[in-house]
């Protein structure tokens, strides 16, 4: 591994956290923050409850490394019925349930890690989903410095997440996740190239899905938020600056009268 490691990205090891754990983790360092996401892709299984989700690959903040890494986003449910579960995993199920479960459910929004080596994200892919399809690929690596960091990305999942704490079959299940981020992204973050679509989008075996329009008052929320995220920055920076300005003061205060001694003894000799 030749790239540094970056806390939440660029990893040594697997890790599935929930949006707010991973949040966490991203603001845990300054170097998410100079990460940016270069491409989006949106995915849609073929198999089971056709779960759809995303593919975020970021760029590494130092410049001179050419690694990217790629997460993958979505929104499950816990499992209600372990025995009916497509992935075969009893703690994790797709983000489509039976109209004959509960139709609110606490939703759990994911993002996952893979260390950016060999074959891993690959992997995990076939193991988690099986076969599935890329819809379409929203490119933003033209965008630079202007396109979305790590951090801004930690913010807005949170805020997606947040606006919808409970899962509802027809309302906010994982194809409501993954489109009201994909299109938040866009409108924040304007600019990228979206590419052509395969058709399939928010459907089920052809039929669309119904589910919330919330990516207006999504793109609400995280500005006003970032604006939060922006002014408790610059209120630390300036207090540190004052902190810094109060130590050389008290230094250059202590060297004067320390001067001043020394100035004193040579004129008793």
């Amino acid at each position: 591994m030749s790239w540094p490691i970056v806390p939440g990205l660029f990893t040594t090891g697997a890790a599935r956290n929930d949006v707010p754990t991973w949040r966490t983790i991203i603001f845990s360092s300054h170097l998410p923050q100079q990460c940016r996401l270069k491409y989006m892709t949106y995915c849609k299984c073929h198999n089971g409850k056709q779960h759809e989700f995303l593919l975020l690959e970021f760029c590494h903040w130092n410049a001179s490394q050419t690694a990217t890494t790629i997460l993958v986003v979505d929104r499950t449910v816990s499992n209600p019925d372990p025995e009916n579960n497509s992935n075969g995993s009893s703690s994790r199920t797709s983000g489509i349930i039976s109209p004959s479960a509960s139709p609110t459910p606490a939703a759990v929004d994911n993002v996952f890690t893979t260390p950016n080596m060999n074959s891993a994200i690959k992997t995990h892919l076939a193991k988690t989903f099986g076969s599935y399809t890329r819809l379409c690929t929203l490119d933003l690596s033209t965008l630079g410095v202007e396109g979305p960091s790590a951090t801004q990305i930690a913010v807005l999942l949170s805020v997606v997440s947040q606006n919808a704490h409970q899962y509802h079959l027809y309302k906010n299940q994982c194809y409501w996740f993954a489109e009201t981020v994909w299109e938040a992204v866009k409108h924040l973050f304007s600019g990228g190239v979206e590419g052509p679509w395969v058709s399939g989008r928010s459907c089920y075996l052809g039929v669309k899905i119904e589910k919330l329009n919330s990516v207006e008052v999504v793109c609400r929320e995280f500005n006003s938020e970032w604006a939060r995220i922006e002014i408790e920055a610059e209120h630390k920076r300036q207090e540190e600056e004052a902190r810094t300005q109060q130590l050389r003061n008290e230094y250059q205060v202590e060297i004067d009268r320390l001067l001043a001694k020394i100035a004193e003894l040579e004129g008793r000799s």
